[in-house]
């Protein structure tokens, strides 16, 4: 039969599903069997209660309740679109509606007052692909009064990305006092330099003086002023009538940045000396790693992998090469932490590299305890160097604490097992380790920071030595491994539950392997690399990404230089060191 597959002994008539909707549709158009009327402006459209209920929780609440819509029958709804609602109910019905520029906004006004997700989430999407210059900041703030996260991020980006033209809008200078200091306190904005903002905070003013010239010199203050040369804002203070007749001299200027100013006197954010980064993207940085098929030694390899392109991108190179290294994102730098170096087992060295700036810097204080094959994570602004070896390969329970604002280490809680070859990954302020090597292949523990105390898990459903481990989705999903001394490689994977404080076996990987590493976007998890025997002839070179709708694995990628265990970090790093 057409439109029918099976699925074991389950049959699926998707003719015969979408026969369902298409009569009940024609039940409302003909009125037939409708028990409600919903009434817009004085026009009545009839429909049923159990399908309105089924597809909106608005309407779910309204005649579960003791409404008198519930009673009466009629849902009054004054002050909408009566055009639209001929739409929404197609919507409701059917799952399809025709969307278009002239409609999307009120279907997204409906679809929100309604609680109707899937049909705000479509038309913001229509709403997306229309961002212009002419638009931009018109649709941001209809997207912040609605509730529209996607398509609030999309205009960010293209607001960041074409600050300049978009400075130039009559709609710029329509911007309120808040929305307008949002917009200039951005990292994001995309400008060749400070100068540009400085006009353009002048421009804003200008815009209404007689209601802002108050307010110029707090606005200034949100101008990175410290980058702009004396003589250069001296020239544009005295070539410009609208400051030179406001009495604006240029030390009152200078003097908000002055460094005996203090800062929170004037607002200020611990980036104002530093060049605005333009506009961002999410990247996951490869470092290090083990000795490779081609190159037979240690890797001072350094790549970012943007995977909505499939574009891989060298960075600057490692200071020291290593293996068994940690690696965590804090306060916008990414941590490079102990590791094996040439004839040194256990170092003590960290690096530190600005997302920022793509520079390394060799200013953080050495760990106190140095160690190899640690995990390191990032939770509260502070960095965890969980377990490892030592320079005489004892294995680790201690767990070190790093500081970045005072470049300090102490030590929290001990593990309640030593580890190293172990993973560790953050969910909800809980650090959660899993497995180790040697020994306790199957056992986890989570470590909770406000009580500083290490609580012991459900163990796995199978042992896994190295195998990956990430939060995602508010659980944690364990991939590959291996067991024993015939080096018996998992293809399987595993979900932790903490509400139910249960693992789960789920679909397995491609291919199997151990010694892997694994990082979390938004929308996926990556898993890189790794070895599926013991020789570097083994070594894996493939990125799969797992599908949690589908529950499934699937090859995306190929790792430009064969290497075994390198790290990875998710971060967020300017476009421009990534073209």
């Amino acid at each position: 039969m057409a439109g029918k597959r099976e699925q074991g002994c389950r049959t699926i008539d998707r003719n015969f599903k979408e026969g369902i909707l298409q009569a009940l549709n024609t039940l409302r158009e003909k009125n037939s069997l409708c028990d409600v009327v919903l009434r817009v402006n004085g026009c009545n459209f009839p429909a049923h209660r159990c399908v309105l209920s089924a597809s909106s929780s608005y309407f779910q609440a309204l005649f579960s309740d003791d409404f008198v819509e519930k009673r009466s029958g009629i849902v009054i709804l004054e002050d909408r679109d009566y055009f639209q609602m001929e739409q929404v109910l197609q919507f409701l019905y059917l799952g399809e509606v025709e969307i278009c520029l002239k409609n999307a906004e009120n279907l997204v006004m409906a679809a929100d007052y309604l609680h109707i997700p899937a049909l705000k989430e479509n038309a913001s999407l229509v709403l997306q692909k229309s961002i212009s210059l002419s638009n931009c900041l018109s649709l941001h703030a209809f997207s912040l009064k609605y509730g529209c996260a996607l398509l609030k991020k999309s205009c960010d980006c293209f607001i960041n990305k074409n600050f300049t033209q978009v400075a130039k809008s009559a709609a710029f200078g329509d911007l309120n006092y808040e929305s307008f200091i949002e917009l200039l306190t951005r990292d994001e904005l995309n400008v060749s330099n400070e100068a540009e903002v400085f006009l353009s905070a002048v421009s804003w003013v200008k815009h209404d003086p007689h209601m802002r010239k108050e307010l110029l010199l707090e606005v200034l203050k949100n101008v990175r002023l410290p980058l702009i040369a004396e003589k250069q804002l001296n020239e544009m203070i005295m070539s410009d009538q609208f400051l030179r007749n406001n009495s604006i001299p240029l030390n009152s200027l200078l003097n908000i940045n002055n460094v005996s100013v203090s800062a929170s006197e004037f607002n200020l954010n611990r980036h104002f000396h530093v060049a605005r980064t333009g506009p961002l993207e999410t990247a996951i940085i490869l470092s290090g790693g083990d000795k490779s098929y081609l190159k037979q030694r240690l890797q001072n390899s350094f790549v970012a992998f943007l995977p909505l392109p499939d574009i891989w991108v060298t960075l600057p190179d490692l200071h020291l090469p290593r293996h068994g290294h940690g690696a965590a994102v804090c306060q916008d730098a990414l941590y490079l932490v102990g590791g094996v170096s040439g004839n040194v087992s256990a170092h003590s060295h960290v690096c530190q590299f600005s997302l920022v700036e793509n520079r390394w810097n060799c200013v953080v204080a050495d760990l106190p305890q140095p160690v190899s094959f640690s995990a390191v994570v990032s939770v509260q602004n502070k960095l965890f160097v969980i377990g490892g070896r030592d320079r005489f390969d004892k294995i680790l329970s201690k767990t070190q604490c790093y500081d970045p604002l005072h470049n300090q280490w102490h030590c929290v809680k001990d593990m309640n097992f030593p580890r190293d070859n172990h993973s560790a990954t953050v969910l909800d302020d809980s650090i959660y380790v899993i497995s180790g090597n040697r020994q306790n292949f199957r056992s986890c523990e989570r470590y909770d920071l406000s009580s500083n105390t290490w609580h012991i898990l459900p163990d796995l459903t199978m042992p896994r030595q190295q195998p990956a481990a990430q939060a995602f989705s508010g659980k944690i999903i364990v991939a590959g491994g291996s067991f024993g001394v015939t080096y018996r490689l998992h293809t399987t994977c595993e979900i932790y539950n903490p509400r139910t404080n249960e693992w789960t076996l789920v679909s397995g990987l491609a291919v199997p392997r151990a010694g892997c590493c694994v990082a979390g976007t938004e929308d996926h998890v990556y898993i890189f690399g790794g070895s599926n025997g013991r020789s570097v002839l083994n070594t894996l070179d493939s990125v799969e990404r797992y599908n949690v709708t589908e529950d499934r694995w699937e090859t995306v990628s190929v790792i430009p230089e064969t290497v075994i265990s390198p790290q990875v970090a998710v971060v967020k790093i300017p476009q421009k060191y990534l073209r």
